[in-house]
């Protein structure tokens, strides 16, 4: 077989998924996972994982969200959210990008079993950055129109999520508040903004009303720290979802 048939070949049997993260040292530990015998449909396509902060699309948003004005005069809690996953100092976290992936989600090890989970354990979000499928309808008045995923605020929705985590919070039971600052940035950017998380609609105290047109909220904004305070109990039994795996 030929240098050129060789290469093929190999192609056609491996593909990888490259983890990437820092170290408190500085130091930089790149890890290359090979897998066999992957069928050729599923093989088109790596996986790519960082540390959260240092993930390239994160550092854009990042940028972005410095810069965004909302409307509505919550921009601080999104630079508050930044700024809470940059001094969390008791988990890992890191971004998988997947432009496959059909979902965003936020994953935490499970506890307990025969591999418990520790807070030395990566989280990892799963996130799709050209994910842009319908999440609800109802958009600028329009029932009909439909609420599509934006993938900077599908990633904002995953950070809240991370956030949480690093607050000793459960995610899946925080699904509303995840949206409400998902809101923030997308009133900041001229979005339609989401009314529900799955079939059940947002409190009112966490919508605000704005639209492409005008916006008739108020000022004021409350810290990141409120977490646990602003989701209201009685509504966690319906968002609920496997606490493992909290799906966008």
């Amino acid at each position: 077989m030929s240098d050129d048939g060789r290469k093929r070949a190999a192609a056609e049997r491996w593909w990888w998924v490259a983890d990437s993260r820092v170290a408190r040292g500085g130091v930089v530990v790149f890890g290359i996972l090979l897998i066999a015998a992957i069928p050729s449909r599923a093989r088109s396509y790596t996986v790519r994982c960082h540390d959260v902060l240092d993930a390239p699309e994160v550092v854009q948003a990042i940028d972005e969200i410095r810069r965004l004005s909302d409307p509505c005069g919550e921009t601080r809690e999104l630079r508050q959210l930044v700024a809470k996953l940059q001094r969390c100092t008791g988990a890992t976290y890191r971004v998988c990008t997947d432009e496959h992936a059909d979902r965003n989600s936020f994953y935490k090890p499970p506890e307990g079993g025969d591999n418990p989970s520790t807070a030395t354990d990566a989280r990892t979000i799963h996130w799709n950055p050209k994910l842009r499928s319908e999440l609800e309808s109802g958009c600028d008045g329009d029932p009909d129109k439909p609420v599509l995923r934006d993938p900077t605020a599908s990633l904002v929705h995953e950070l809240v999520h991370a956030a949480q985590d690093c607050d000793g919070l459960d995610p899946s039971e925080h699904e509303f508040e995840a949206v409400r600052i998902e809101n923030i940035y997308r009133r900041a950017k001229g979005m339609c903004q989401r009314a529900r998380y799955g079939s059940d609609l947002l409190p009112g105290s966490m919508v605000k009303a704005c639209d492409h047109r005008t916006c008739t909220c108020s000022s004021g904004s409350a810290p990141l720290d409120t977490l646990p305070a602003r989701n209201a109990p009685q509504h966690s039994a319906s968002i609920t979802c496997d606490s493992a795996d909290c799906a966008r």
